[in-house]
């Protein structure tokens, strides 16, 4: 083989390894990239308990009887992990529910463990008739959403987290109700 044969094959060659293994060092980084993210959404964000943001609303003093009177709820929503970047927050109101702030917005991008409060003024939330009010948090990490949520009802006596302990209750006192007869 002649020397200028030689160097134009080994510089096709050497010019195919190399875009072939950048091609290969770019999927290998992402496929890390990726594993990490998932690994870090499947061992520390499992659950709600476990969620990266912290979201609870606190219930008024006294909800009031009528759809007419104004009403605070506040709400307290914790980073609880790094570089998540800004959290977006949306209030999800039911019908005939008119609250005089923005429903939605974001939060600045600060440290984790920082807690932040938001105030919400509705009118026509009432114990007239059963409505919840959500908040809903999520920030967005690569390809992955992650968030928290939290409702208030304006009768919690009919929710089941009210009803179930006092259903127990009853049910422990009244063993032959949990018996069959035939």
């Amino acid at each position: 083989m002649s020397p200028k044969l030689m160097v134009v094959v080994f510089s096709i060659a050497g010019f195919a390894l190399g875009i072939g293994g950048h091609y290969g060092w770019e999927k290998v980084t992402e496929f890390k990239e990726k594993k990490q993210d998932r690994k870090i959404a499947s061992e520390i964000y499992v659950g709600k308990a476990l969620s990266p943001i912290s979201v609870r609303l606190i219930s008024p003093d006294d909800i009031p009887d009528n759809n007419y009177e104004e009403i605070e709820i506040r709400a307290l929503i914790v980073k609880r992990a790094d570089n998540l970047g800004q959290i977006r927050y949306t209030w999800h109101l039911p019908e005939g529910v008119v609250a005089s702030e923005s429903l939605d917005g974001f939060l600045p991008d600060d440290l984790k463990g920082e807690t932040h409060e938001l105030v919400l003024h509705v009118r026509g939330f009432s114990k007239l008739e059963k409505k919840e009010i959500s908040l809903e948090a999520s920030a967005q990490r690569s390809d992955m959403r992650l968030g928290n949520s939290a409702l208030i009802s304006s009768r919690p006596e009919d929710s089941m987290e009210f009803i179930a302990p006092i259903m127990a209750e009853v049910s422990k006192d009244a063993p032959e109700a949990n018996t069959i007869q035939r």
